[in-house]
Order: C-alpha cells, then sequence, then structure tokens
C-alpha cells in the first residue's frame, strides 16, 4: 500500500487535484484528473535533493536564426499527440474516496462497537464524556486499513474509540454497484449513566 490519498469526485468522476500521502501521513506529491482521467506530468520529482540549476547560456543571433530554420513544420495529420492522459485503473487506485452512494457502515450497527469499546478509568473518575470522530479507512473487503482521530476529548478515550472502531467489519462503500475502498467518520459517544 503506497499510503492515503484525498481527492475531489464530480458527476461520477474523479475532477482536480489529489494529494497523495505516503503510509505516514507524510505529503508526497499532487496529481491531478480530468473527467476521470489521471492527467501525467512528465516533470521529474526531486526527492530530498535539489533541484538542478542550468547555467544561461549565451547565444548570437545568427544562431537563432540558424536553429529557426532547422526547424520543420510537419503537417498537422503526421504530428504524434503527446502521452498526457492515462486511463484511471480503479483496481490498483490507492485512494479512499471521500463519498459513494452507500457509504461504509458497521456489520451489526453500533452496537457491535460500543461492545467493544473501554470506557478509560480516568476519564470517569473525572468525568469526562463526549464524543469521538474516529475517521475510519474501509478497504473493498470491509476491513479497516487504518483509523484517526478528527475529534476527541481525550484522558484515554480518543485511544479507545479508535481501537474499537479499528477491530469491527464494515459493509464496504459501494459506487455504482462496485465495492470501493472509502473513508468514514464513526461518532463514538462516550456518556457515564
Amino acid at each position: 500500500r503506497t499510503g492515503e490519498a484525498k481527492f475531489y469526485y464530480e458527476n461520477g468522476k474523479r475532477n482536480g487535484p489529489t494529494s497523495l500521502f505516503d503510509s505516514s501521513g507524510v505529503y508526497v506529491r499532487d496529481i491531478f484528473f480530468v473527467n476521470g482521467k489521471l492527467e501525467v506530468d512528465e516533470t521529474p520529482i526531486y526527492v530530498d535533493k535539489e533541484i538542478p540549476k542550468e547555467e544561461p547560456k549565451q547565444i548570437t543571433s545568427t544562431q537563432v536564426a540558424a536553429q529557426q530554420q532547422k526547424r520543420v513544420k510537419k503537417p498537422i495529420d503526421q504530428m504524434e499527440l503527446p502521452p498526457s492522459i492515462v486511463e484511471e485503473n480503479s483496481d490498483d487506485d490507492p485512494a479512499y474516496y471521500l463519498t459513494a452512494e452507500v457509504l461504509p457502515r458497521p456489520v451489526g450497527g453500533m452496537a457491535v462497537i460500543y461492545k467493544k469499546l473501554v470506557y478509560p478509568q480516568a476519564a470517569r473518575d473525572k468525568d469526562i464524556q463526549g464524543i469521538v470522530k474516529v475517521r475510519a479507512y474501509v478497504d473493498e473487503w470491509g476491513e479497516v486499513t487504518k483509523a484517526d482521530i478528527d475529534e476527541g476529548i481525550g484522558y484515554g478515550c480518543d485511544d479507545a474509540a479508535k481501537i474499537a472502531v479499528y477491530y469491527t467489519k464494515f459493509k464496504p462503500a459501494v459506487q455504482k454497484g462496485k465495492k470501493i475502498k472509502a473513508q468514514v467518520v464513526v461518532p463514538v459517544e462516550f456518556k457515564i449513566y
């Protein structure tokens, strides 16, 4: 798995910029989709290195004239199109969709998560109550591959909610009749009865 990505979904197709992140959440790069197709940028990527700088070249006007004469224009029907757009293969798509026709949901409902939830003693002692919002990344088989805290209340409740959601089986998201990877925010309530 190469990491996570966040992107936009418009009119049933991916559209616009997509930020890619590695498995530790560090930004890698942006890619761009146009009507569901990945636009390929041929610019080399330099990681942890300085971009090489070219020295400006001094050329004379006679050299410019000679270069212009060398250029031969081809008729449009003989020109080759650059490989600027590549078809998107959703089977290899590392991204987790933000929206879908049917979002992931826990098998057995929220009751399954609450059965696994352990209310931390430190939170009970201080009467800490509230809702922890856990962002679950659910793959096309319903397994949670990653869980992050969107909003927490502290005192161990965040970790307890994250663990309960992470170890829960989900019904996967569905888009156009196909199971897909998707993100879902699960609100886990801590309340002392």
